[in-house]
Parts: structure tokens; sequence; C-alpha cells
């Protein structure tokens, strides 16, 4: 059959869905499981990582010889609709190791960060170091695997002779390892011609971070290439960090330093009380400070996680605050709820300026541990204690669901200028619940985390005290007016998807200056006629239209950046 399609219009999908969907799926045994981050990889596989204390969950691979009495790191890889686990790995040694982030390089390697405070985990024969150097206190760890999860490539730990804890690992554009965290420690650290050399942390202070620090090892784990304390004469807790477009690593945590290192002109320049956010860049190779500030309130203040804004160059920290900052404009929640309350800040690329503020909480302790910038909007997520969070009208759980004043997760989305919650749910069970990591994949919220909940609404019951939760939220609603603070016209959008040639008679071609991940057709009756979801990273997609009817189809692309509809007519 010969077609000749002609494309009309471009236009934005938006779908407005009465309730949410939302699927859950705990993982453990008879043990205690704790679970921290996620990713995935480039076959779209779901990796998620952790802790495990006990032997009754199920592994396919062991690495290391680790004694259940004490906490092992575990890995697991699951398709993406959670359907099929294709691995579960654990690696220890004889004390607690801790697993806080997961990443994955060019090549398909899987490298973990953490700390432990074994003196036997497995190291790799070239390790950058050998030997944990401050036994008794926990040191750095980290590890590559290879993407079948199931062989050790490289390992090493990595600090001084104090205690030494790494939160977040992230692959720079280079295949090299970047580690932030914090360090007691004065030596094994920095490199000669980083931006601090020295620590200046105080030992032995009230809360006893010490300082923060960065560093950058080669993707073999075997040198280190930069390496730099970051932080003043009090403590710095640092949690997290993302590589932005210049390569450059930007970090956030919270200091109680009154001389924490700034930037000209940065937002904020002077601590005030306890616990202050900050929110520091640095060129790639450590040497030079770039962009850093403080967001100083009068109570404690702590980033927990970062993310980047690539379209308008604007950092997303969510965060905790006990704070009762002044916000104007038309914000989702502009006044402090609690005693602390979950917090999402937008400052610019310069951090000279606040693009944007509100609250996230209720009457008791909330904070966010995640969020995630999909293109269009921002995901978050945490941990709460009150039971009048402004959860949305197409929230899955739209109501509290602790029963023993402990805490639920949280998870939802809201547009780039902050103006409203465009989702907001509760999530768990009768007890205690934690989200620790959210993102979002094909149009989905990923989260996972860790429940004590019997009664949780999942694929399976209640293993241990405690098992490892992974969600996945479909049908959430965004608000068109909220896709971008600058309020990007729809022709603007457009250019960043063509199709062609135009008139066709075989085939049509999309093409985007983003990675396309889908693409549906659809009759104007709503049938769908095709639909493919593409892992091979690709920027341009081909589709075989040969076979379809005459009449009026809708061509949906999802390129991660904007879900667009295109009409197109024979």
């Amino acid at each position: 059959m010969i077609t000749r399609f002609t494309i009309l219009l471009i236009l934005i999908s938006l779908s407005v869905f009465s309730q949410s969907n939302l699927s859950s799926y705990l993982f453990g045994g008879g043990s205690t499981e704790y679970s921290y981050e996620h990713c995935f990889d480039a076959d779209g596989n779901f990796i998620v990582i952790g802790v495990v204390k006990g032997n009754g969950m199920y592994f396919t691979d062991t690495i290391g010889n680790p004694d259940f009495l004490y906490k092992n790191i575990f890995i697991r890889k699951y398709t993406q609709d959670m359907s099929t686990l294709l691995v579960s790995t654990i690696i220890g040694g004889s004390g607690h190791d801790y697993s806080k982030s997961v990443d994955i390089d060019s090549e398909g390697n899987v490298f973990i960060g953490g700390f432990t405070l074994s003196s036997d985990v497995p190291v790799s024969a070239s390790a950058y170091q050998q030997t944990n150097n401050s036994v008794g206190n926990y040191e750095g760890y980290i590890i590559k695997l290879n993407a079948d999860l199931n062989q050790l490539l490289a390992a090493t730990y990595f600090g001084g002779e104090e205690e030494d804890k790494l939160y977040k690992l992230r692959i720079d554009e280079d295949d090299n390892v970047v580690i932030v965290g914090n360090t007691l420690s004065s030596n094994n650290i920095a490199t000669v011609g980083s931006f601090d050399e020295d620590y200046n942390g105080t030992t032995g202070s009230l809360f006893d971070f010490g300082d923060g620090y960065i560093a950058k090892l080669d993707n073999n784990l075997e040198n280190i290439i930069a390496g730099t304390y970051i932080g003043g004469t009090g403590d710095e807790a640092c949690y997290s960090m993302l590589i932005n477009s210049d390569n450059n690593i930007v970090i956030t945590g919270g200091t109680t330093s009154t001389d924490y290192p700034t930037s000209l002109n940065a937002f904020g320049t002077i601590a005030l009380a306890g616990f202050d956010i900050i929110l520091t860049e640095l060129n790639s190779d450590l040497t030079q400070l770039i962009h850093s500030t403080l967001v100083a309130g009068n109570g404690d203040d702590i980033g927990w996680d970062v993310a980047y804004n690539y379209n308008d160059n604007k950092y997303i920290i969510g965060a905790q605050t006990g704070s009762n900052f002044n916000i104007s404009g038309t914000v989702a929640d502009p006044t402090a709820n609690g005693s602390s309350d979950g917090f999402i800040v937008i400052i610019n690329g310069n951090m000279e300026n606040i693009h944007s503020a509100t609250f996230v909480g209720g009457a008791q302790q909330d904070l966010v541990t995640s969020v995630y910038y999909n293109g269009n909007s921002i995901i978050y997520g945490g941990i709460t204690e009150s039971d009048n969070l402004l959860t949305s009208s197409d929230a899955y759980y739209p109501n509290y669901l602790d029963e023993n004043d402990f805490a639920d997760g949280f998870y939802g989305s809201i547009g780039n200028n902050l103006s409203e919650f465009n989702h907001l749910s509760y999530f768990g069970g009768n007890d205690d619940d934690h989200i620790w990591k959210v993102s979002s994949y094909e149009n989905k919220i990923y989260v996972n985390g860790t429940t004590y909940s019997a009664n949780v609404e999942s694929d399976s019951i209640l293993g241990g005290s405690s098992d490892g939760i992974i969600g996945i939220v479909e049908n959430i609603y965004v608000n068109i007016e909220d896709v971008n603070n600058e309020n990007v016209s729809i022709e603007n959008l457009v250019q960043n998807i063509s199709i062609y040639p135009n008139p066709t008679s075989d085939f049509v071609k999309a093409s985007s200056q983003n990675i396309i991940s889908s693409i549906e057709i659809v009759n104007i009756n709503g049938q769908v006629m095709f639909a493919k979801t593409y892992y091979n990273n690709e920027k341009s997609q081909t589709v075989d239209v040969r076979e379809l009817e005459k009449g009026t189809y809708v061509i949906r692309i999802n390129n991660k950046q904007n879900l667009s509809t295109i009409f197109i007519i024979e």
C-alpha cells in the first residue's frame, strides 16, 4: 500500500487523569534491607542498590566474604516493569558495609559508592588504596562491576587515618569517577594544587562531620586525578553532587562554618544559625571555585539532593529547613508549617539569585530527600511525619498512612516555577516508610526506599523487619502553564523535533535535539497503530508507515525533554 502523509501541526501533549496509578514492589526476605538509590542501564533495566543484614534476601552472585551478622552491600537489576529479577549480587566483608550511590559509565559498567568498617572487603590488585587506613572507623569504598553485576572489575578504599564517608558517586563525561562526602582525615584526601589542600574542620565538634571533600579517580580506580577539601572551620555535611553541562562538579549539603567559601556576588555569603544550605561549583580538575553560595535562615537548613535544569541553567535543591523563610511571589506553599519542613529552592546558574522556592510539608517534620529534573517538571520525594500535606486530587494515597507515629514517604511533581503542586501523594503503609530516590523514565515516576509497614500495598508481603521498596507511578498530571517559567511558546518547543520526508510514501523519520525514547502512532479513534520504545540512545528514529490505511493520525514522540504530539494527514 502506498501512502502519503503531510505534517499539519505540532502541539504539546497534555493528559488529565482522575487518579494516578501506583505499582509497588517489595524485595528482601527474612532480613533487614535498606534501599538508597537507583538508575537505569542502556536497555532500560532498573538497577537498585542498598544494604542488607541477614541472609534472607535471594542472591544470584556473591562478591567477597560477606558476614550476614553485619550489613552488606546489595545491587539488583530488574526489567523496567519489575516483572523479572535479572540479577541480585551481595558484596561485603567482616564488618558493616554501606552502599549509598550508583552510576553507569559509557561502556555499561556499574559503579557503587559508599563506606565500610570492614578491613577485608574485596579490592583490586592495582587499586588506588588497597587497605582501610582508619581501622575501627568508616572508610570510603568504591566498586566497579561489569554490566551483568556478577564480576568485580575494580574496587578501592578511599580515605585517610580518620573517619571518611562517601555519599554520592557520579561518572563524568570522560568516564572518570567523581565522589563527594565528609571526612575527619587530614591526609590522603587532597591533591597538590587543588582548590583547598588543607583540612579545615574541628575534630570533636558538636556534629563531628569534619570537612566536605570532592575527589576524582580514573575509571579503573587505580589513580586519583584530583581531590580537594571543601569547607570552613565548622562542620560540613556534603550529601549530593552532579556533573553539569560544563563537566564541572556541583555539590550540596550543609555547613556550620562562618567562613565557608562563597563566590563574589553570591546570593548568600553570611552564615546565620546552625546548619545552612550550601551550593558550590568547582571546575573539572578541582582547582578553582566557580560559584558558591549559602541559603541561610534562622534555623537548621540542609541540602539533601541537587538536580540541574540544563535548559535554563538553574540548580534545584531538595532540602530540609527549620527556617521561616520569607517567600514572595506565587508558589505552591509559601509558609513554613512545622518545626522542620521540606524545601525546594531553584537557584540561577551563577548562584547570585534565587529563582523560586517553596515549602513542602505539614504540621510536623518533613524533608525532601531527592529531586530530579525530567526536562518538563521537577520530580521530588521525601519523608514526612505530617498528616496534612497538600496532596493533589489525583494522589494515589491522599491521606496519611502511618498509624504508629513514625513517618510516611511522599512523592510528586511540580513545575519549573514552583507555583503549583502538579502531583503530591503519600507513600507507604501503617509503619515507617522512607523515600530516598526519585527519577522519571518514559513518563513514569520511579521511587525507591525502605518500608517497615506490614500492610503496604505491594506484589508481596513484608519479609523482614524492613524491606526495600520500589514504586512506579503512572498517569501523573502536568500543568502545561508550568512547563517552563520563561513561558516558552509552542513554536520554541517545536524546534526540538522534526519529521521528514514530508510528504512520504513509506517511512517517517523523527529527529530531535535529544534522545528519542519512544514513538507512538494513534488513529482518530484513539487506537494505537504503532508503538515502540527505543533503548539505543539515538536522536533519530525511523518508522515504517507503509501498512497504515488512509486517514488522519497522531504521532506522539517522547524525547525525554518534552512529550510532543504531531498531527499528520494522508
